[in-house]
């Protein structure tokens, strides 16, 4: 049984609650390297016993904190623990980072093979972080990380692990609670322009420890400021690049600064020799002229030891000069209606939302299931659509652009457009769709493999004209063998490939690098319908998923594959609602009949209806959460459907958002909290979802948490009752059986697989208490010495939240790694409250997590460690009070391959 699919709604309610405590938003400066002295040196070593191939200059490491690669892993970093990157000058914090790489030591063990990408090693990164105060200057604090990689044989070379040690601080710096508590401060009440230094647009510093020959040239146009080093892994210590030059245009090559003579040679199309620098005595500067247009190769190479030399060489030619401001212009013949190139950096562009091609001009497709793949059920042009305007791809676009160096706001940034220049529209369909989820029937629909094409249309306009800047059409796919994140990834996938062919363009290139407006202008696109929620296809939602849905919403979904169980089709929609408020429900656009209604979070029907437009009301009785549900049980199943969602307490349309709002002033301090006065209680994190309702085999009877079960007397003589319930993972059970004059009787509980958990016995009342380890059908037998005399069963739970069930779940059973080799295992001490581990190394701990998040791990032989645990935009932070490094996991992390169940309490 899936936790993800269990707590979807949960994990929604975390995350709205989470960034309505806490939004995180800070100015981000461009990372910077330690100086090259402070940079560890190292030996790269190569071949399959790893021999020693040649140093790692101080220059290569710092150039490997100073490609941009660095800059782009710390946005995707924080972003992705819920940090919001400000570029519209409002934030009032700003963080920069000076880097150094304190330790390399690697192999690559197909060196010499023409690969390598594979790598064996480990490699530390420490970084010094300043965080600022944007509206004084003043200093706030500094902060330093030292965070380690290690693979054995992996891949993605030297620059690879040192990246990840690289992310591995952000992570940290990311979970430290002083950083993020300057990271909530209050917006700045009037945006500050940034006050550091632009880098120039020209200068390329290259990552080092690529492979690159005269096969594979690197590509770039003039002007342009390269910085390298002749790294060891360039065949020979040479490096080669391709620059496009036009018939009787003059190259212009400048060796500004070189540790080692440096030779410059130029040849044009077909390898016909044109000009080159001594090797005896090589000159620095170098000219060419181009006899032919086409793309003329420069080639350099160390004449004299050291081979490995940094060097800074300028490229430009006579039509094309090197200024201070200058940007690489794209090369001839655009494919696009774009205006002229404009020189300048990449400016910000305002994003209008992603649209779907009308639901004609999408393509069917099929989705396959398990190992062999068959034909499971068609899916609809109408999946296609709401794949495409779920809010994933305006997500993925956003992503994409600000990793390829562009400022990005509107769409999902949530900042105004302000001054950007240009807007970016597009419209998406997808043209071929055939996709396989090679683990259906596990509850988890995440592995899959497939082809997804698409076709997009993009626009660019100029927004102070509205004129047309670039039209143009991309079609690009993917192929995926097998990966995880599910059916909706691959069509994220096949998008990303069509924004890599759109920048990819020369004249949608030239048009996004605009320079901002003069003056800011307002909003200039239609704005999305806050009523409108468009559920994501292939999404689990059978079995305990619920949707949630405030009011009022019109959501739009069809039923699709992934909501299948052996009866019926549905999907369950969560929502709040208050005593006596009226909720109106209204399904229209269905193509068959459907069925809709209203149940408790018990599963219990409260009222349905069902028809080809089927809408009821219904008067709540209480505050709380309530579910609704829609199902279809004819054939085909999947059928495209609008639900609107009203109530009679809230209003059916919100006040629009104003798109020039001038800024507010700063909120005022909050006074001080005298010493004696209480702190504040953090507010408490969401409950887990109830578990719904089950139809039990044969010869079972069925009993439900919070409900008893009245047995009748028999005949005389031992009987035994077996019954099976669902339970959840981290619950406290309590079952009771008996009653007056009942007589002896005995409860034995079994785990979901049928293994004996806990037993208790006595006369006329029996009680026994357990935590259930997972989610789950769990059996239950009750014995009792004579029939004869009736008895009541009842079964009550205390649920427990996020932080207990992060303690409690899978407790007692066996925890396996990928190899399927034994890790640990776990067992009570004190059910409840302190939970043991037992890892295969023989290392012995317990840990003890309190509601809220407290909590304390005990080593053997070491001092215990307190700790406080946090739930931030779907990722649990654990900080410990000793200062050790903090701990964080994912909500929605894959649960680990489990093994036996060892047993409930330690022997």
């Amino acid at each position: 049984m899936s936790r993800i699919a269990l707590l979807s709604a949960a994990a929604g309610l975390a995350l709205a609650t989470s960034a309505q405590a806490q939004l995180l938003t800070i100015a981000l400066r461009p990372m910077t390297a330690a100086s090259a002295d402070q940079q560890a040196t190292s030996v790269l070593k190569g071949g399959a016993i790893c021999i020693k191939q040649g140093p790692l200059s101080a220059s290569e490491m710092r150039r490997a904190l100073t490609s941009n690669d660095s800059a782009v892993r710390l946005r995707e970093t924080l972003s992705s623990a819920g940090v919001m990157i400000n570029t519209s000058g409002s934030a009032a914090v700003e963080v920069s980072g000076v880097a150094r790489i304190t330790l390399a030591d690697a192999c690559l063990p197909d060196y010499g093979f023409g690969k390598i990408d594979k790598i064996t090693g480990k490699a530390e990164v420490a970084v010094e972080w300043t965080l600022t105060d944007r509206a004084t200057g003043a200093e706030i604090g500094m902060l330093s990380t030292r965070e380690a990689a290690e693979r054995t044989g992996g891949t993605g070379g030297l620059a690879g692990l040192i990246d990840e040690a690289f992310m591995a601080n952000a992570s940290a710096l990311a979970a430290n609670p002083a950083f993020r508590t300057a990271a909530t401060r209050p917006s700045l009440a009037l945006a500050k322009p940034d006050t550091f230094q632009s880098r120039d647009p020209t200068l390329l510093v290259l990552s080092p420890w690529r492979r690159v020959s005269d096969k594979t040239p690197l590509s770039l146009t003039a002007p342009r400021i390269i910085e390298s080093d002749l790294d060891m892994l360039y065949g020979g210590a040479r490096e080669y690049f391709a620059v496009p030059l036009e018939a009787g245009e003059t190259l212009r090559l400048d060796m500004q600064d070189a540790a080692a003579k440096i030779v410059i040679s130029v040849t044009g199309p077909g390898n016909k020799y044109l000009a080159s620098t001594d090797y005896r005595t090589p000159e620095r500067q170098l000219s060419a002229t181009a006899k032919t247009t086409g793309t003329h190769i420069i080639s350099l190479w160390a004449s004299s030891s050291p081979q490995i030399a940094p060097y800074r060489l300028k490229i430009d030619t006579d039509r094309r000069p090197y200024s201070e401001t200058a940007t690489p212009d794209a090369p001839s013949a655009p494919t696009t209606t774009a205006s002229a190139p404009t020189n300048g950096p990449n400016g910000p562009v305002a994003l209008r939302w992603v649209v779907a091609a009308p639901l004609e001009a999408q393509a069917g497709g099929q989705i396959g299931a398990a190992d062999f793949c068959t034909s499971k059920e068609p899916v609809q042009p109408s999946e296609m659509r709401r794949a495409i305007e779920s809010g994933a791809l305006d997500a993925r676009l956003r992503d994409d652009l600000r990793a390829a160096g562009f400022q990005v706001v509107g769409s999902m940034a949530k900042t105004p457009h302000g001054v950007a220049p240009v807007s970016l529209s597009a419209e998406a369909r997808i043209t071929n769709f055939q996709g396989c989820i090679l683990n259906w029937g596990l509850a988890n629909f995440d592995t899959v493999a497939g082809k997804v094409a698409m076709s997009v249309d993009w626009v660019a306009r100029d927004r102070a004209t509205g004129a047309e800047l670039a039209r143009l059409t991309t079609q690009q796919g993917v192929d995926r063998k097998k990966g995880s994140g599910g059916l909706l990834y691959l069509t994220q996938d096949a998008f990303s490939a069509n924004i890599k062919a759109l920048l990819a363009d020369p004249a949608v290139k030239a048009a996004l690098r605009r320079p901002a407006l003069a003056a800011p202008q307002p909003d200039d696109g239609p704005a999305r319908d806050p009523l409108r929620a468009v559920i994501p296809p292939w999404t689990p939602t059978a079995f305990g998923a619920r949707i949630p849905l405030d009011l009022p919403k019109v959501a739009e979904s069809d039923i699709d594959a992934t909501d299948e169980d052996k009866t019926s089709a549905r999907e369950t929609y969560r929502i709040n609602v208050r005593a006596g408020e009226t909720v109106s429900i209204a399904i229209s656009d269905a193509q068959k009949p459907l069925r809709v209604g209203v149940l408790d979070m018990q599963s219990m029907l409260i009222t349905d209806t069902f028809g080809a437009s089927p809408a009821l009301k219904w008067k709540a009785p209480a505050a709380g959460d309530y579910l609704i549900q829609v199902t279809s049980a004819d054939k085909p199943r999947q059928t495209p459907y609008r639900m609107l969602v009203e109530s009679d307490l809230r209003p059916k349309d919100p006040p629009k958002p104003v798109m020039a709002e001038a800024p507010k002033p700063p909120l005022a301090a909050k006074p001080e909290v005298a010493k004696n006065d209480p702190p504040a209680k953090p507010p408490a994190p969401p409950a887990l979802p109830s578990m719904p309702k089950f139809t039990p085999p044969p010869g079972v009877l069925l009993a439900e948490v919070g409900k008893s079960v009245q047995r009748p007397a028999g005949k005389v003589g031992a009987a035994v009752d077996l019954y099976a319930f669902i339970g959840e993972a981290g619950s406290v059970l309590q079952a009771s059986a008996g009653g007056p004059g009942a007589g002896g009787h005995a409860i034995t509980l079994y785990t979901p697989e049928g293994d004996e958990m806990l037993k208790a016995d006595g006369v006329d009342m029996t009680r026994l208490n357990g935590i259930l380890p997972k989610d789950g059908i769990y059996m239950l037998a009750v014995g009792r010495q004579n029939a004869a005399k009736p008895y009541e069963l009842t079964l009550a739970a205390d649920s427990p939240d996020l932080f207990q069930w992060s303690q409690r779940n899978l407790a007692g059973y066996e925890v396996l790694g990928q190899d399927g080799k034994l890790l640990y295992t776990t067992c009570w001490t004190a059910p409840g409250a302190t939970l043991r581990y037992d890892f295969a190394s023989g290392v012995r701990s317990s840990i003890s997590v309190q509601r809220g998040g407290a909590g304390r791990w005990e080593f053997v032989g070491e001092p215990a460690k307190a700790f406080t645990t946090q739930l931030v935009a779907g990722v649990f932070v654990r900080t410990y009070a000793s200062g050790d490094k903090p701990n964080s996991w994912g909500l929605d992390d894959p649960p680990p391959r489990t093994g036996a169940y060892r047993g409930y309490l330690c022997r």
